[in-house]
């Protein structure tokens, strides 16, 4: 699937290309991709920049000041799954906000093959709705079998385990770093989980 194909607007020297017009507005520069704001939903917008950078080899995506939904899981369950090599950035805790319907944001599982080199940053994630009598999200990120992975400078509110770091029997360690985040007293934090 090329860029244009995927509604992304391509500047190749003082030419651009936009296709698709219902297409979130996106500009391409280099491996940077920068989405617009989508209230209704950002996690479709965020995962066809993370399937285009995949034929890129990597780069950057970068996610508006925004209040969005995020109704699709990123990550292992979708058909190409998130490569190495990505980062997506916000624009700060409490102006980049996602908000889940209750189910995991990321789900970074590289079962069989060892990814490396991923980035989550300046993101506000939230669960279930103040006041839903429904479970807390079950996960705001997993992660396993990942190394050299950051996730930094984010909010984590109303989730059950906020970020969880697996190393399951029989596959390699997961290794990275997680700091600068914030977690309210209404869920766990999970690191270093090991499956057994």
């Amino acid at each position: 699937l090329g860029l244009a194909a995927a509604g992304f607007l391509l500047q190749a020297g003082s030419r651009s290309v936009h296709a698709r017009s219902h297409a979130p507005a996106v500009a391409a520069a280099g491996q940077t991709i920068t989405l617009a704001c989508d209230p209704a939903d950002m996690s479709d917008d965020i995962q066809n920049a993370v399937n285009t950078l995949r034929g890129l080899g990597g780069g950057t995506i970068t996610l508006p000041v925004c209040d969005a939904a995020f109704l699709n899981t990123i990550g292992s369950t979708s058909a190409l799954g998130f490569p190495g090599g990505i980062s997506i950035i916000g624009q700060g805790a409490g102006r980049t906000i996602l908000r889940s319907d209750g189910s995991t944001f990321f789900d970074i599982n590289h079962w069989g093959t060892h990814s490396s080199g991923f980035r989550i940053s300046g993101i506000t994630f939230v669960g279930v709705p103040a006041g839903s009598t429904g479970a807390y999200t079950n996960h705001g990120i997993e992660i396993s079998n990942v190394v050299d992975f950051r996730i930094d400078h984010c909010e984590f509110h109303r989730i059950l385990y906020a970020i969880l770091v697996r190393s399951p029997a029989g596959y390699a360690q997961s290794r990275g770093v997680v700091d600068h985040n914030a977690f309210d007293a209404q869920g766990l934090t999970a690191y270093g989980v090991s499956d057994t």
